[in-house]
């Protein structure tokens, strides 16, 4: 859980339209992956899991890739 002191920290770094812009996308993304069923209540997932995963595994590739290209592979 956040505190205090580091929201206020956050809030002076980061700016407050890049903030409103990536929460209008969050939002709309969490509408597409619930719009197309992706997550599975089933096992537990739900559209904010979901894209939490999205993210670290797209991260990631992106991180190797550009390891291997600083890498010349």
């Amino acid at each position: 859980m956040i505190t205090k002191d580091q929201l206020r920290e956050l809030d002076s770094y980061i700016h407050e339209i890049d903030m409103w812009e990536l929460v209008k996308s969050y939002n709309n993304v969490l509408t597409d992956i619930s719009k197309s069923r992706i997550a599975n209540k089933h096992l537990g997932q739900t559209p904010e899991s979901v894209l939490i995963e999205y993210l670290y595994l797209k991260n990631t590739k992106m991180r190797n890739e550009h390891e291997q290209s600083k890498l010349g592979i």
